[in-house]
């Protein structure tokens, strides 16, 4: 029998045409919003937006991802270099947005209330961004999963309460942000399916509530750098899968809390920089401790011996505690022990034997306790430069009986071995604090001293440095020694301009940029030994129109907007996510302008001879304000402009450096740069002074550098620097000023300080401008040394 067969009804051919113009709609307006998209950002990685283009399906856009309708779901523009306002107004108009993750990029401006209409989001990455003002109201986005705000410029006060409807969240990241102070908020203590919680330095003050407990998934806690006080919470103890717990450098006080050590799974624990005490029992279970970091608390007590079974233990930090006792017999002998610092307690005994075993150790400080005995003869067959400060050997504590050190480890009755903080006889050197000189007892039994740097070492019998003041200044020194570079290169940067750049150093280190002054100076071979080229990429390039770079003393697009870009062109090339950044004199100026410009580019900011290129500055050092102090040096400089034109002689020079007679360009670069040699040192240098002889170097550094000032540096007002201070609050950073500068007189350095107390802020009383000077450059190394040790904490 056969089967009739029924013509399709027209009734479907229309809902087949329907649904097809319903899902060719979608799409069409989809296109259109990421194109959009696309449209606000100013600038990005070349390649990213290279498929974005009418005519291509959004599916088939770059970072898009889209369901099986072909909707999208996912934008993933992570880390693709965007500068730009986010347009969440038509963002959220995708109907099936589920992820967003623009983290680590320059975006900015506000985040706006259309936020609240990506009610789908399960994932928000909005992290490492200079974006400014509020967190919108978040309550709507009740399926968010993943919500990742931290380094992002938010200020202001945080919505807290809008969190109580985000209860699938599992990863909340606020940290690094200027929130309002507030109190720690309960609303988090809801999320209960939180595996990663980091608040660290948002502005949270009071108790750490008991209600942490109720977060039991959580792998890790971050709450460091806040105000909080009170004790740790004795509900800790149940968060038994805490892999990290962070919560150095508030106010905590009391003790550890009792069954802490119930924390197996805990690899890392930095309680550092509080007011904790009672003793370290608690912690005596912690297995698989991997970095345990106490130090600058009031511990009491002893070290527990079973410290000496923690097979895992890489870092242990105690410094500055009131521990008693010994060192754990067997520390070291089962670990991959690479650090450990128990300084400034009240530590006796021997030094235990197998600390160095494995071969791992990179600093060993036992600074200020009371150890006796000999160290360890086999620490030297280990190869490294370690051991204590400061040795001293003594049958009756008087430190004078003895000269030499090979007198003192040869000695028949010698007993006992102290461990100070100053060697007396090294007391008078004023730069100490950054003299870091060790000592160790090699194979010949020898004393060796060095300087704690890498390739820098001094081997010399204790009696040399006694009696060689020579000896002594070297060592005040502490610059790295030269060293050569391992790739260098040129980067057009314009149509017209090409830079010079090298790297030198550790091509696995942390990255490091020097920028160097003027403008117009270039960079040098020494301005690589500020930086310990074990640890550090180190970047040097010569501005435009300075140095190897080209066309030579050109002033044509060169302002200190096109340095910020070439700055950020370099990194690109060299593939560098971010950077610490060093500057002196008119490098400080760009240093700050360029972290103000890229907040999130930078790790680490090293200030030196502070110039805001502020009118007052430019009419002290160029209007004969210094002339009171080197009339002497400014009487040449005067001197080669007629009386009639000396109402401005930085309009003056530009008319000369400018002139169409080279011979003219030339006398004024030479007058102009010898003004500013003879004034850049406290005590004269005689070699930096005859730089002013060079015609090559002078006119780029006295074209350039009056280009920039007669422009006014190119900023819109005369406190741009100072104005945007807030911008770079979350940045680590030194201000080093030598108090006698006459070129960046302190006035400058003393306004930032006040605007940015953040800062650290070093004043050396027996320097002028360079950072040559003994005591500038120490300071400065000291300054790369704390950030150094603040990254390999991280």
């Amino acid at each position: 029998m056969s089967v009739r067969q029924w013509p399709p009804s027209p009734f479907v051919f229309l809902f087949v045409l329907l649904l097809f113009i319903l899902v060719s709609s979608v799409e069409s307006d989809e296109l259109q919003i990421l194109l959009k998209f696309k449209s606000a950002v100013e600038s990005s990685n070349s390649d990213v937006f290279s498929s974005w283009k009418q005519g291509n399906s959004p599916c088939d856009f770059s970072g898009v991802s889209c369901n099986s309708n072909g909707s999208v779901t996912e934008i993933n523009l992570h880390q693709q270099q965007l500068v730009g306002v986010l347009p969440f107004d038509s963002i959220c108009e995708l109907q099936s947005l589920q992820k967003i993750d623009v983290g680590n990029n320059s975006l900015h401006g506000k985040i706006s209330e259309d936020l609240k209409k990506c009610a789908g989001l399960e994932y928000l990455d909005l992290s490492l961004n200079s974006f400014s003002g509020e967190v919108p109201e978040l309550s709507s986005l009740n399926g968010l999963k993943f919500l990742n705000l931290n380094n992002s410029g938010f200020s202001g006060i945080f919505p807290w309460k809008s969190l109580e409807n985000l209860t699938e969240l599992t990863f909340l990241s606020l940290g690094d942000n200027p929130f309002d102070s507030s109190p720690f908020p309960l609303e988090v203590l809801r999320l209960e399916k939180l595996y990663w919680l980091y608040l660290t330095n948002c502005s949270l003050t009071g108790q750490i509530p008991e209600g942490i407990q109720n977060l039991i998934q959580l792998i890790n806690l971050e709450l460091s750098d806040n105000s909080l006080t009170g004790p740790i919470p004795a509900g800790i103890v149940k968060l038994n899968k805490l892999w990290q717990l962070e919560l150095y450098n508030n106010s905590l006080s009391g003790k550890i809390p009792v069954g802490f050590g119930n924390l197996t799974s805990l690899e890392n624990f930095d309680a550092s920089m509080n007011l904790l005490e009672g003793d370290l029992s608690e912690l005596r279970s912690l297995k698989n401790i991997k970095s345990l970091q106490l130090l600058e608390n009031q511990f009491s007590g002893e070290i527990p011996e079973e410290f000496g079974d923690f097979k895992n233990l890489e870092g242990l930090s105690l410094y500055r505690n009131k521990l008693t006792g010994q060192l754990p017999t067997r520390i070291g002998s089962w670990s991959n022990l690479k650090f450990i610092d128990v300084s400034e307690n009240f530590l006796t005994g021997p030094i235990p034997p197998d600390m160095c075993k494995n071969g791992k150790m990179a600093e060993l400080l036992l600074l200020q306790n009371n150890f006796t005995g000999s160290i360890p003869g086999t620490y030297a067959s280990y190869g490294k430069e370690l051991a204590v400060k400061h040795i001293w050997v003594s049958d009756s504590g008087n430190r004078k009986g003895y000269n030499s050190s090979v007198a003192m480890l040869t000695k028949k009755n010698f007993r006992s071995l102290e461990y100070d903080a100053e060697v007396a006889t090294l007391s008078a050197i004023r730069h100490v604090n950054v003299v870091k000189l060790y000592c160790s007892i090699t194979r010949k039994k020898k004393l060796s001293l060095w300087v704690q740097r890498v390739g820098y070492r001094t081997e010399t019998q204790l009696s040399d440095i006694m009696e060689s003041g020579k000896e002594i200044q070297e060592l005040s020194r502490n610059l790295y020694p030269p060293i050569e570079p391992y790739s260098t290169g040129f980067l057009k940067v314009s149509d017209i301009h090409t830079i010079y750049w090298e790297q030198s150093g550790n091509p696995s280190g942390h990255p490091v940029v020097f920028l160097h002054g003027g403008p117009g100076g270039g960079t040098s071979p020494s301005n690589r030994r500020f930086f310990d080229p074990e640890f550090y990429r180190i970047i040097l390039f010569d501005q435009r129109g300075a140095g190897k770079s080209t066309p030579h003393a050109c002033l044509e697009q060169n302002t200190t907007w096109d340095l910020i870009d070439d700055i950020e062109k370099l990194r690109e090339h060299l593939e560098i996510p971010e950077w610490q950044v060093f500057g002196g004199s008119w490098g400080s100026t760009l240093a700050l302008a360029y972290s103000q410009s890229h907040p999130n580019k930078v790790t680490g900011l090293v200030l030196r001879g502070i110039f805001l290129l502020r009118k007052k500055e430019i009419d002290w050092f160029y209007e004969g304000g210094a002339a009171a102090i080197y009339p002497d040096a400014w009487e040449p400089f005067r001197d080669l402009i007629p009386e009639n034109e000396r109402d401005s002689f930085v309009t003056a020079y530009h008319k000369r450096l400018n002139s169409d007679d080279l011979e003219t360009q030339y006398a004024a670069a030479r007058a102009w740069t010898k003004w500013e040699m003879m004034t850049a040192h406290l005590l004269p240098n005689e070699e930096n002074i005859k730089r002013g002889d060079d015609d090559i170097f002078s006119l780029a550094f006295a074209r350039i550098e009056n280009h920039y000032f007669v422009n006014k540096g190119f900023f819109p007002s005369d406190s741009f620097l100072l104005d945007n201070v807030d911008k770079i609050r979350h940045i680590n950073t030194t201000i080093v000023q030598g108090r006698y500068d006459v070129c960046c007189p302190m006035m400058s350095a003393w306004d930032l300080h006040k605007a940015f107390p953040e800062a650290d802020f070093k004043v050396v009383s027996d320097a002028g401008h360079s950072a040559n000077e003994p005591g500038i450059a120490a300071e400065l190394v000291a300054a790369n040394e704390k950030l150094k040790n603040l990254l390999k904490k991280e």
